[in-house]
């Protein structure tokens, strides 16, 4: 439009002095008004018309995104419409940042509780990251042990080695990997070898710990074999005493009569074998397999004595019990009573004729303690870290002389820790052996008691 302002000046001038017709002027003027307008809305169009483009990108944008766009409406201008879409995309933005923070929270939440261990390592196998759980496997410091190779910072040449195979291969490799330090440990490890990434391939690797189990599988294997050898000895004495009698000596009054008795005290040995491999199975399935009810201890110690009067004279051992005070706990009665006519049973076994075995019930602060103390052979200092164990005996020999299966204070032992109580052992050799079985109380009311006691 200021082009247009020279151009009437000048017309008016013109036709002030005559020089020019009225009527041209204003022919003139009306020309001159159309090119300025055409150029004024040349100016305007353009910046409007990148505004519209931009608007129409925005919402594109926004309604691609999934973010709450505002609608179009009529009557609103192009600049107030892009600021309605520009703030719908920022809202978008916004919520998107908030809810990647959030997954990136929980992803790191995952990684660091996993009972599994991660270690990602670059193309130079050079550790990138890991969780906690295979830094307590390898022994290492999470952030020390980023940026070294796994070589220098594991000093396992079988870790590495695994490494190397995977992305060589460009496969998965899994390997059972044993470290020593700071104590042994039995890894199970797959590594996944990986592409792209900021250094280049990589590789991921979970590594899961099977210490336990193979202690636990190593155990199983230790116990069934030790139970077929303990079958193994009656029944191989049965067959042989059987086939005896069958080639003629069952004629032999004398000789008859032994072998009977001789596959009498086998067929015994085999039963408590049985019996006792039955309850340590059943002890060890879990608090599910056992019959929890409140139980007057006292009450079950002076029954279980009781049983094992018979025992105590045939061995010429005197016993003698002190249960003066009530005390309940709650827990299963036959296994209970199992482990305390185990410790009466060995207190008495384990004697010379003329000893004595106590039995001593009393309340320390809020358990129960039973202690059974003889004056019998007692058991080198070395024995005593090991005498709970499954079919581990101090003197193999009197054990099967006397009867025992090898499983008896095993049995107490796995009943104490099932009542959440402990029991230990002191011991002088040639003087006797004090045990002690611990046991939580509860003040709830005990159920009667059943009259059977079990066999030992």
């Amino acid at each position: 439009m200021a082009a247009v302002v020279p151009v009437t000046v000048s017309a008016i001038v013109l036709v002030a002095r005559g020089h020019v017709p009225l009527v041209g002027v204003v022919d003139a003027l009306l020309v001159g008004l159309m090119v300025g307008a055409g150029m004024a809305l040349s100016l305007v169009n353009g910046p409007l018309r990148s505004i519209t483009r931009l608007r129409i990108s925005t919402r594109r944008i926004a309604l691609d995104s999934g973010g709450d766009a505002p609608p179009e409406k009529g009557g609103i201008d192009d600049l107030d419409q892009l600021a309605a879409w520009l703030s719908a995309v920022s809202r978008h933005v916004r919520r998107s940042l908030r809810e990647a923070r959030e997954r990136e929270q929980e992803t790191e939440a995952v990684f660091a509780r996993m009972a599994d261990g991660i270690l990602l390592v670059d193309g130079d196998l050079r550790i990138r990251r890991l969780n906690p759980a295979a830094a307590e496997m390898l022994a290492l410091t999470p952030g020390r042990a980023l940026g070294y190779t796994v070589i220098e910072a594991t000093m396992l040449h079988s870790l590495d080695g695994l490494f190397r195979e995977a992305m060589l291969a460009g496969a998965t490799r899994m390997r059972r990997l044993e470290t020593i330090q700071p104590r042994r440990r039995l890894l199970h490890v797959l590594v996944t070898p990986l592409e792209g990434g900021v250094r280049g391939s990589g590789a991921v690797a979970v590594l899961q710990d099977l210490t336990e189990f193979d202690r636990v599988e190593r155990v199983r294997r230790d116990f069934v074999t030790n139970v077929s050898h303990e079958l193994r000895t009656p029944v191989t004495s049965i067959k042989v005493m059987v086939e005896s009698l069958q080639r003629g000596a069952i004629k032999q009054k004398a000789l008859r009569e032994e072998f009977f008795r001789s596959i009498v005290e086998a067929t015994d040995r085999l039963a408590q074998l049985v019996d006792d491999v039955l309850a340590l199975a059943r002890i060890e399935a879990g608090p599910g397999r056992l019959e929890w009810q409140p139980v007057a201890l006292d009450q079950l110690v002076r029954e279980t004595v009781a049983a094992q009067v018979p025992l105590a004279r045939e061995y010429q051992v005197e016993l003698t019990a002190e249960t003066d005070e009530p005390l309940v706990v709650t827990g299963d009665p036959e296994g209970l009573r199992q482990a305390i006519a185990n410790l009466i049973t060995n207190g008495v076994k384990y004697n010379h004729p003329g000893g004595q075995v106590h039995i001593r019930l009393r309340r320390t602060e809020e358990e129960a303690c039973l202690e059974v103390a003889d004056t019998g052979i007692g058991i080198p200092p070395e024995h005593l870290s090991r005498i709970f164990e499954r079919f581990y005996r101090v003197d193999r020999g009197r054990s099967r002389e006397l009867g025992g299966t090898g499983l008896g204070l095993a049995i107490v032992k796995h009943v104490c820790e099932a009542h959440g109580g402990q029991v230990r052992v002191e011991s002088v050799v040639g003087k006797g052996s004090t045990f002690q079985m611990t046991l939580p109380l509860t003040e709830a009311a005990p159920a009667p008691l059943s009259d059977r006691a079990t066999d030992h």
